[in-house]
């Protein structure tokens, strides 16, 4: 098959921002397995930062169902409903991932409340519902993204929320308290590449 030279030097762009990706996870990752194995702790923040993992569920199952015309603007919909509610709670996004978004705030509480808002206003644009994943703690900020373990365990949870829940980690729920919200307690859960199994709580509005 033949490659026009932009698309070739696309693919090597492409390809090398994967690498840096990839290598930039891996150092931060096992580094702090090092440390921990090592028995040497980050000292925890007063009020850590949040990382939200927001998934549109069966994405990949409507736009079959809906066809591409229809299914392509459901991403426009979801990025000017995420924008808008991040916005209002001191939040941006990171960055968009396949049917699903990456968001940064400052504060864990702001994160629940915008999460809980996100997931009852995005059934009402005609969209599919969502699955969400919050985690808290230290993160490493390098080439405009997000880096280490809490942004691994953000993930793993928004993938282990079923459609309609926004579940969280206990670091959440102990720096995101705040009377207009409530937790109620799941469970540990093992995590695959985590090496230790995290205790998550589903969060609704009090």
């Amino acid at each position: 098959m033949h490659t026009s030279p932009l698309g070739e030097l696309f693919a090597a762009w492409l390809y090398r921002r994967h690498s840096e990706t990839f290598t930039v996870e891996h150092r931060v990752v096992h580094g702090e397995d090092d440390l921990e194995r090592a028995g040497i702790h980050r000292r925890a923040a007063a009020d850590p930062p949040a990382i939200v993992f927001l998934d549109i569920s069966g994405y990949t199952r409507l736009t079959e169902e809906l066809g591409d015309e229809a299914s392509a603007a459901m991403p426009m919909r979801l990025a000017t409903l995420v924008e808008d509610a991040a916005s209002r709670y001191s939040g941006r996004t990171v960055k968009w991932i396949g049917d699903g978004v990456e968001l940064y705030f400052r504060r864990p509480a702001d994160a629940v409340r915008c999460s809980l808002e996100l997931r009852d206003r995005i059934p009402e644009a005609d969209l599919p519902g969502t699955h969400v994943g919050i985690n808290a703690g230290p993160v490493v900020y390098e080439n405009g993204d997000f880096y280490g373990r809490t942004v691994n365990i953000a993930a793993r949870i928004a993938a282990h929320a079923e459609q309609g829940q926004v579940l969280v980690s206990e670091e959440v729920v102990s720096h995101g308290s705040s009377d207009d919200i409530r937790f109620r307690r799941v469970g540990p859960v093992s995590f695959k590449g985590v090496s230790r199994d995290v205790v998550i709580y589903e969060a609704e509005r009090a």
